[in-house]
């Protein structure tokens, strides 16, 4: 039996297992010996754990079974633990398909992003050659209107130098 743990001040997470571990005789003989030790009677120990005290008494007399749910709130209030040490199974479970949920949706959104980047990428493409379509015809334009100006320009300077010689 685990004689430390009667009067260890800092019963914690770690040590649940071994007091899970013991047979039904030796828990039943820690939990008399812890309490005995902490000092409570049986009335303290129901508002500690919240165990019906005529459950706690027909338990100790021996004249009724424990459930795991009964002992784990006995094991909380005798080493000061709470309760996100023993969670229910049944939440866990919840909990577990909760996560498993979450992780399909994340693959999910994950598809789906590298579906959308690339219909961005084809977007971009699309969108660049039509740019740089633009971007060559107003070069064209540009060239175009360069050309013209020259000789807009020429077509003064001569202009200019026959009104000058009449």
């Amino acid at each position: 039996m685990f004689d430390r743990c009667i009067s260890c001040e800092r019963l914690g997470q770690d040590c649940m297992p071994n007091l899970f571990e013991l047979s039904w005789p030796d828990l039943l003989k820690w939990w008399k010996e812890r309490q005995k030790f902490l000092g409570w009677t049986n009335q303290v120990l129901y508002e500690k754990s919240g165990v019906p005290l005529g459950t706690i008494n027909r338990i100790k007399a021996g004249e009724d079974d424990c459930k795991y749910s009964t002992m784990r709130m006995i094991i909380h209030a005798l080493t000061g633990g709470y309760a996100i040490e023993f969670p229910c199974q049944k939440k866990l479970d919840a909990e577990f398909a909760h996560i498993e949920t979450l992780e399909k949706q994340c693959a999910e959104l994950t598809s789906t992003n590298e579906g959308l980047l690339s219909r961005l990428q084809t977007i971009e493409e699309t969108h660049r050659s039509d740019i740089l379509a633009i971007i060559a015809e107003y070069k064209e334009r540009i060239d175009f209107l360069k050309e013209n100006n020259a000789f807009l320009r020429e077509q003064f300077k001569w202009q200019q130098e026959h009104v000058k010689k009449e």
